[in-house]
């Protein structure tokens, strides 16, 4: 059984794109306006890359502190929003 996915929209633009495009500038250059809280670890910092991967991990083990956490922060939010509408079949772990 298929529990995620990624949706691409009608442009056959990669839909990861647009996860990166709510920190990061380039592949290893954040947007300027990126605050530290604005990831879900340190890690998460390194590069787009790793930032997905954190997110995605994150999402998975640690859903309701992503959730609260994402009450709080507006960019933190963008990426809660991506993994449960685009990536996850089944929303939200809890």
């Amino acid at each position: 059984m298929d529990i995620f996915r990624l949706i691409s929209d009608s442009q056959k633009r990669d839909p990861s794109a647009i996860f990166y495009s709510i920190s990061w500038k380039t592949a290893n250059e954040r947007l300027r306006e990126a605050k530290v809280n604005d990831f879900v670890s340190g890690y998460a910092l390194t590069n787009q890359y790793e930032d997905f991967a954190e997110t995605f991990t994150f999402y998975i083990f640690h859903n309701r502190t992503f959730l609260e956490k994402s009450k709080k922060n507006s960019i933190l939010a963008e990426k809660y929003k991506f993994m449960k509408e685009r990536v996850f079949i089944k929303g939200e772990f809890q």
